[in-house]
């Protein structure tokens, strides 16, 4: 065999194969930084997803409260989702007559 010339070379060599597999490892290892990232942002998602439950939730709630004590509230529900009105009034229904024909 022949002899190497030049030793530091072959132990850049070395060290330099060695950073390459630790890097490699490193990025692709089931806990690496690529799944780290693909973690981040799923977390990202769930975090806005829970935000924006969060203000359905609070506009349920407040919904809830009104209904519970404001009876203003649930009169007008009444009347505008259910067509009620009180024993004592008069309801008229509008009829378009070119929608008809």
């Amino acid at each position: 065999m022949q002899k190497l010339k030049n030793p530091t070379l072959i132990i850049l060599a070395f060290f330099l194969a060695i950073i390459l597999c630790m890097a490699a490892f490193l990025v692709f290892q089931k806990t690496g930084l690529r799944q780290q990232y693909h973690l981040k942002q799923e977390i990202m998602l769930l975090e806005n997803r829970n935000d924006s439950l969060q203000k359905q939730l609070e506009k349920q709630e407040a919904i809830i409260k009104r209904l519970t004590y404001d009876s203003l509230y649930i009169e007008s529900i009444a009347r505008t989702k259910f067509g009620m009105m009180k024993k004592d009034e008069v309801g008229f229904q509008f009829v378009d007559i070119e929608k008809n024909k």
